[in-house]
């Protein structure tokens, strides 16, 4: 295993030698895109997920509410974007309300991006017009509520002992820790993000995909990360074009894999890309639905250079912050009401068998 990873390595270095001018555009635009696009539209839901993790509201549902733990995890994923899914899934996983298997096939579920980047960053910007703001919401986000249901409702497997909860923080140091961790989620984000770019431009340097059509390589881009696979795909426009979009985006990438790994190591591959699967073909197949019902009409699309300008429309800012909201105030329901039925169970006593 040593030799093998030594040897791709040398490989992926020699690679990057015939390669060296597109690798540097690479890292460049790769580092602009993440303080331009990435850092606004997820940092401070970022901090907003590490509160809810360290304030300990989600390890307070017990193994019997999986149901109403995976519907939170994954509305407060989407409105809080990739990474957090992972955070608290890992967190579900640690206390025994999930087996690992199980919380690993619930973080492809809830491995989401946030609403402000589908309608600000996507929609308005790539794109070119926030009227396909609402189409791409509701092809991601709608098949991954539905996979996040039913993994919580299918009886799983007995779950492992929880571990043992650390003392809780003063609420000063939640919120402080929280932004610690966004700190370095954003961090490990940013490094992820330069690698799979400098890694496609490599391939793309040498030759190697050059057989391949430009939409089959700008797929093939966001199979490896998302956010270059999307501004690629919706500069090529066109109905399949920005079906695969919506298919990107659901399927995340090898780089959001790759972020999850980092916080959740636990995270096991083959049920989480068979969930992201799933969740990509859904959006494929449902997006030119919901763009036929909605009305909304092709754009004309921008680079990810002229995007940025045309990103802060006020109708997809609106649409983002509906949907943050919206899904803020579900989850704390979902959360509240778990609370409140718990606490009067404790106050009834045990049940009588």
């Amino acid at each position: 295993m040593g030799y093998a990873v030594f040897v791709a390595a040398l490989l992926g270095a020699l690679m990057l030698i015939p390669a060296s001018g597109a690798a540097c555009a690479a890292a460049a635009d790769s580092l602009k895109l993440f303080a331009q696009v990435i850092v606004p539209s997820l940092f401070p839901f970022l901090v907003l997920a590490g509160v809810m993790i360290r304030s300990g509201v989600l390890t307070e549902l017990r193994p019997k509410r999986r149901l109403p733990a995976a519907a939170s995890v994954q509305l407060l994923a989407a409105v809080c974007g990739t990474p957090s899914a992972s955070l608290m899934c890992r967190e579900l996983a640690s206390a025994g309300v999930f087996s690992r298997r199980r919380a690993s096939a619930l973080c492809a579920a809830a491995n989401q991006a946030g609403p402000v980047f589908v309608a600000v960053s996507l929609a308005s910007g790539l794109a070119g017009s926030s009227k396909l703001a609402l189409p791409f919401m509701l092809s991601h986000y709608l098949p991954a509520l539905i996979c996040a249901a039913l993994i919580g409702a299918i009886p799983d497997s007995p779950s492992p002992a929880p571990v043992p909860a650390h003392a809780k923080a003063p609420l000063r140091g939640v919120f402080t820790g929280a932004v610690s961790d966004a700190v370095s989620a954003a961090a490990r984000i940013c490094g992820m993000l330069v690698f799979f770019r400098v890694a496609y431009a490599a391939l793309c340097g040498i030759g190697l995909l050059e057989p391949l059509s430009p939409l089959a390589k700008s797929a093939l881009c966001g199979a490896f990360e998302m956010t270059g696979g999307l501004a690629l795909l919706a500069q090529i426009g066109g109905e399949r074009a920005l079906a695969l979009c919506a298919a990107v985006l659901s399927w995340g990438g090898l780089c959001v894999f790759s972020q999850s790994k980092l916080v959740f190591p636990q995270l096991e591959a083959a049920p989480y890309f068979a969930v992201k699967a799933v969740h990509a073909a859904a959006s494929c197949l449902l997006f030119p639905l919901f763009c036929e019902v909605l009305g909304a009409a092709e754009p004309a699309s921008f680079s990810l250079d002229e995007a940025l300008p045309h990103a802060a429309e006020r109708g997809a800012v609106l649409m983002g912050l509906v949907f943050s909201l919206g899904g803020s105030l579900l989850t704390s329901a979902l959360l509240c009401a778990a609370a409140v039925k718990k606490g009067s169970r404790v106050k009834r006593g045990p049940e009588r068998v």
